[in-house]
């Protein structure tokens, strides 16, 4: 009998456990104004971003939707999604950034826009004139970088969409073909 109850107190704590760390880099918050980040980041300088991530392609091949709860959705957001797609991108030096656009087939272009790194804030701040977005930088190394995004609004509730994305570094020869398919610059002038 006692060794019934011990085995039940054992099995409890080992559920305990294993509850708390589930809870663990993969949790989200939202802040009092909705806006959603991760509760863990690995701190890194601007030096140190730009170091990473500047003259370099980036394609985003992870996408999960973080719900209210805090939690990323296993399912990849782009997976039954019509129209539309991941985000790429070349972060340039001198704090610019080309996202490649994909309109249709025959208008494909680029945005060519500023961009910033706020060391206290680990987030990237795109900006296209008054147009400001950020990606909270969780982690990143030369090879991907994982970030928490705004991604839109979705009707008919308009609630707002917050991603956990992974972006993963082009091939020279994978850039070489977006500059070649996307020759345009598209911004408004």
């Amino acid at each position: 009998m006692k060794t019934k109850h011990y085995l039940s107190i054992l099995f409890m704590a080992f559920v305990g456990i294993a509850g708390m760390s589930s809870c663990s880099d993969e949790d989200f918050y939202y802040d009092e104004d909705g806006t959603c980040y991760s509760k863990k980041v690995q701190h890194i300088t601007e030096a140190e971003f730009k170091n990473i991530v500047e003259g370099y392609g980036w394609k985003e091949v992870s996408t999960h939707e973080i719900t209210s709860t805090g939690k990323a959705s296993k399912y990849d957001y782009w997976e039954d999604l019509i129209g539309g797609g991941p985000e790429t991108m070349e972060i340039l030096k001198g704090g610019k950034v080309k996202q490649f656009i994909n309109v249709m087939p025959s208008h494909r272009g680029y945005y060519l826009n500023d961009y910033t790194f706020d060391e206290g804030t680990n987030c990237m701040f795109i900006r296209d004139g008054e147009y400001s977005s950020f990606k909270q930088v969780i982690s990143a190394d030369k090879t991907s970088f994982t970030v928490v995004q705004y991604y839109g609004i979705r009707a008919p509730e308009y609630t707002e969409i917050y991603v956990k994305s992974v972006f993963q570094r082009m091939t020279d020869e994978e850039l070489e073909k977006y500059h070649k398919n996307h020759p345009t610059q598209l911004n408004r002038e």
